[in-house]
């Protein structure tokens, strides 16, 4: 279920690409997500152009994936899950990608109108996790290798292709790719065989490249939204432990969740934008205290907290 908690704008601070604050303010109206009778959380991790919302939340049954579209919530599980399903990413076409776990492991997994099939990279050891799809169903994430190292991979036309970002051997994680195929992941961009390092770490990428991930800093952790170089700073105004963004659209909506410590303690959002005039009169942060971080390593540490609930 959906609930509709607050709808009202919120600006957010605009920082340009050497942390000076814009011309303009960036303002969402954000939505709360929360599915039905979770009990250690909802959190939305993509969206697509046609607003639906995908992700996943934790009950006392077990961890279950789930669409939202236009508040019609769907409870959805890969038919081989005995433990938990993950939902990560959802295309224009309505395609879903992401993870379950059967108690051997977790293996990532495509969604077509029904019918799923498992992904598992061929070089994998450990896991397989899927977490982003584009309109042309090429589909990134990682697998975990011989000595636990942890590579990115591409899926397409039936084929694995791993990507190593040199910058960090053993420990690259491939987030959201779009349909220009520029992928995005722990600290870098890749496209066109070229990684190009990134210190805000991103999650998603949109066509136009918009990029959202998260970040901490000496107040707390908040998402983040950068748009050539220019980073908006999203915080959901019902947060006080901190807000993570993870997917946008081509609208530039984001989703992700917020930490508020009342019921299961963290909820999904929808973050749908608008445009005020004037920028907020909030002081810019010292660039030296913004500890950026990607928000994979989130991820990774969610996934790692629901193989220790699982097994």
């Amino acid at each position: 279920m959906r609930r509709f908690k607050r709808s009202f704008l919120a600006s957010v601070l605009v920082l340009g690409g050497g942390f000076v604050l814009a011309a303009g303010a960036q303002a969402y109206t954000f939505t709360t997500i929360d599915g039905p009778g979770d009990s250690g959380g909802t959190f939305a991790t993509g969206i697509n152009d046609n607003s639906a919302v995908v992700g996943y939340y934790v009950s006392t049954s077990g961890t279950h994936g789930f669409l939202d579209q236009d508040g019609t919530f769907t409870t959805l599980n890969d038919p081989l899950a005995t433990n938990s399903t993950l939902i990560y990413g959802i295309n224009d076409n309505g395609a879903i990608v992401g993870t379950f776990n059967d108690g051997t492991g977790n293996h990532g997994f495509l969604d077509l109108s029904g019918t799923f099939t498992t992904l598992n990279d061929p070089l994998a050891t450990g896991d397989t996790v899927a977490l982003g799809i584009n309109g042309n169903n090429a589909i990134v994430g990682y697998y975990v290798g011989a000595g636990y190292a942890v590579h990115g991979f591409l899926y397409q036309n039936k084929t694995f292709t791993t990507i190593d970002n040199p910058a960090t051997p053993g420990e690259t994680y491939a987030y959201g790719i779009n349909d220009n195929g520029a992928i995005v992941g722990s600290g870098f961009l890749y496209q066109g065989g070229i990684f190009t390092t990134l210190s805000e770490g991103a999650s998603g990428i949109n066509d136009s490249g918009a990029m959202v991930g998260s970040f901490t800093d000496s107040t707390g952790s908040h998402g983040f939204l950068n748009q050539g170089g220019t980073l908006t700073v999203v915080n959901d105004p019902f947060a006080t432990g901190g807000t993570a963004a993870n997917g946008l659209n081509g609208n530039d909506a984001i989703v992700g969740w917020f930490w508020d410590g009342t019921g299961a303690g963290v909820h999904g959002f929808l973050a749908t934008p608008g445009l005020i005039g004037m920028p907020p009169t909030a002081p810019v942060p010292d660039p030296s205290s913004l500890g950026l971080m990607g928000s994979g390593l989130a991820l990774l540490a969610l996934l790692r907290r629901r193989r220790r609930t699982n097994v």
